[in-house]
């Protein structure tokens, strides 16, 4: 085969062929760059879904059961706010009633107190002044005897 088209045409032809190749090249190198960060974005993909996955596991079990709140963040996240909720209502309910029972024992004692003071509750010649010590350490101490055992 023979070239009748010149020199100017091979040279053309040439040059045509360089741009191409380094469009390919480029396209090479696009090619590369796009793959390094598909890869670097799954693998960032993969560590925060294990890091989801764990905190979802961690969530889940501080609900009661967990399975049916599995996978459900929000339904977790309303179980324990309403648990911390009523644990705090709970806490604040106990120490009223400690603060009630508190007052009781102080009012008891100062009763007892009192009536000793004002020596109407002579129980030392009583031959029941141990088992009425013993009634006033149980109102005391919350461990009084039934009625039927002080008898």
């Amino acid at each position: 085969m023979k070239n009748d088209q010149g020199p100017d045409f091979v040279e053309l032809v040439r040059e045509q062929a360089r741009e191409h190749l380094m469009q390919v090249n480029q396209v090479e190198a696009d090619f590369i760059e796009f793959n390094e960060r598909f890869i670097s974005l799954t693998t960032e993909n993969e560590r925060l879904e294990k890091e989801s996955r764990k905190r979802m596991l961690a969530l889940e079990s501080l609900t009661c059961g967990g399975s049916e709140y599995a996978g459900d963040v929000e339904r977790c996240v309303e179980y324990v706010r309403n648990g911390r909720d009523s644990q705090r209502t709970g806490t604040g309910k106990k120490i009223k009633a400690e603060r009630v029972r508190a007052e009781q024992v102080d009012a008891q004692l100062n009763a007892v107190r009192k009536a000793w003071n004002d020596n109407s509750l002579d129980c030392s010649a009583d031959p029941g002044h141990f088992e009425f010590t013993e009634a006033i350490e149980g109102v005391l101490f919350d461990n009084a005897k039934p009625d039927s055992e002080t008898e």
